[in-house]
């Protein structure tokens, strides 16, 4: 029998952890591309297998890691352990641990599942799907979910199901399309809980329905909430180029719509656009926004082309280690280059020419062939906006999942 040593096996249960929480932000990052994300997961792939060639030991290192911190990325670890041993025997004990807090482990448990090839959840998450717990039916769907798995008619009774699974499902329903079920995804955007009556209308925007579903994401766009920003990626491929972009310039002049539009005309591809953006890149604190825009517009990378200059000194620095201070949230903003308006606008002048009047993505014009493109190139944010276009051109088509691991040798996932 191998020998391992303890101390070896905590620094993998540690390093796991903090490298699955550096993966969290990354996935949605506009520094990452899969080359960087692909760099990063195959870190994390070292330490998850360090505890999986252990055997025993490493789950037992795992679950010890888990009591001690209950955090997030010991919840990951956890879970890829479970789901990937050679049978399910570890489930039940992962069930139970994260029940405690689903709010903060069952995100982190089903990323868990993402991070195995398909084969090797065979035979372990079929019987959650059919089992009593609400917990373990949300596990099952949630597993579906990160890799586009259709339950069949087993869907249909999750819409129905405790709250916890019934947003899982209708977010399944929207990914994988599932437009024979927005009849009753669109009974539920009624719903008196605003968390299941926001993905009920995420779901039917995403399977083709253009009503009322589609106001209930503007409004939430518009809105301070904490899906603001999702629904308006979404909403306006819905909308369409024209539509959208008139409701974009329909929007009061506040400081906070200035925002929203300079990433809206992005999302649109609206080169039109281009001459007002660069004139925001003046203001400091939407400069990083607007040359994200100009990116997703025309394709620059304004780093690579060196159209990028110093943090301005007026720059927020965001959270810091000061416990009394408040400020404590990352910024999603925060790794986006900081724009020059002198270098964008040369680089306009230079570029305008091939820019017509229909809608751009990456420097192309914007159709499903840019898209894909896109996804495959692309940063991680202009990755997520070509896998909702794609979704959105076509309600039966799934949504791509731009988290899922990237591995340039990918052996033990088969």
């Amino acid at each position: 029998m191998m020998a391992h040593i303890p101390i070896i096996l905590t620094q993998h249960a540690e390093d796991a952890a903090v490298l699955w929480e550096r993966r969290k932000r990354a996935v949605d990052a506009p520094h990452y591309n899969t080359m960087y994300l692909g760099r990063l997961d195959e870190q994390l792939e070292a330490h998850v297998d360090g505890l999986r060639v252990a055997g025993a030991a490493g789950w037992d290192e795992a679950v010890a890691a888990f009591d001690d911190v209950k955090g997030g990325g010991e919840a990951f670890t956890l879970s890829t352990l479970a789901f990937g041993h050679k049978d399910a025997s570890r489930i039940p004990a992962l069930i139970e641990m994260i029940s405690a807090d689903l709010d903060t482990f069952l995100g982190p448990a089903v990323s868990g599942i993402g991070w195995l090839d398909r084969s090797a959840l065979h035979g372990k998450v079929d019987p959650l799907l059919n089992g009593a717990d609400p917990v373990a039916r949300a596990i099952a769907v949630g597993a579906c979910a990160v890799h586009r798995v259709d339950p069949g008619q087993r869907l249909l009774s999750y819409l129905s199901d405790a709250p916890l699974v019934k947003r899982r499902a209708m977010r399944l329903a929207g990914e994988i399309g599932r437009t024979d079920l927005l009849p009753q995804i669109l009974e539920i955007c009624g719903d008196a809980d605003s968390e299941t009556a926001y993905w009920a209308a995420w779901a039917a925007v995403m399977l083709g329905d253009r009503g009322q579903p589609l106001q209930h994401l503007l409004k939430t766009a518009i809105g301070d909430g904490p899906h603001a920003a999702h629904a308006l990626r979404f909403a306006l491929p819905a909308m369409g180029h024209d539509a959208a972009g008139q409701w974009l310039a329909a929007q009061p002049t506040t400081a906070d719509n200035i925002a929203m539009n300079i990433t809206g005309y992005g999302i649109l591809g609206d080169a039109s656009a281009v001459p007002w953006l660069i004139e925001q890149m003046t203001d400091t604190s939407l400069a990083q926004l607007a040359g994200e825009s100009y990116a997703l517009i025309t394709g620059a990378d304004l780093e690579e082309e060196d159209l990028d200059g110093d943090i301005p000194d007026d720059a927020d620095e965001g959270p810091n280690d000061d416990p009394t201070d408040d400020d404590v949230a990352l910024d999603a903003n925060e790794n986006l280059a900081w724009a020059d308006p002198i270098l964008i606008s040369e680089h306009w002048q230079r570029i305008k020419s091939k820019f017509g009047p229909n809608a751009w993505f990456l420097g192309q014009p914007a159709d499903n062939e840019a898209y894909n493109a896109g996804f495959i190139n692309g940063y991680q944010r202009q990755r997520r906006m070509a896998a909702i276009w794609l979704a959105i051109s076509s309600p039966q088509a799934p949504l791509q999942n731009w988290h899922q691991p990237v591995f340039s040798h990918r052996a033990f996932f088969g």
